[in-house]
């Protein structure tokens, strides 16, 4: 059977948004005191991070499916990996493989 690979996006709190939007508009202003004094990805990630128990419970959620999940560097996307019966099952859906060509190549997507 197919292995078929998917992301979950985590949702970001709306103050976490705000707080990186503000503080990209504060280092990119010259005529402020923090102008070029840019963030690391670490930093983005600390203000960006979605709360744990959110990124927990889908963890706990494909756990309980016997499905893993492979979490990014910010929290905010969980790619999992399973068998088509098993992702159909999950989201009570029917994913199938659709597929095009064009002039250089042929393509193939799980929708």
């Amino acid at each position: 059977e197919d292995t078929v690979q998917i992301h979950i996006a985590i949702k970001h709190d709306l103050s976490a948004s705000s707080e990186l939007r503000e503080v990209l508009a504060r280092v990119s202003d010259p005529k402020h005191q923090s102008y070029g004094k840019y963030l690391s990805i670490e930093e983005i990630g600390d203000i960006i991070r979605p709360p744990a128990p959110r990124l927990d419970a889908v963890l706990d959620w494909l756990e309980t499916n016997q499905l893993t999940g492979q979490v990014n560097a910010y929290g905010d996307f969980v790619t999992v990996r399973g068998s088509a019966s098993s992702l159909n099952k999950l989201f009570d859906t029917k994913l199938a493989l659709w597929a095009w060509q064009t002039d250089d190549a042929d393509h193939d997507q799980v929708r």
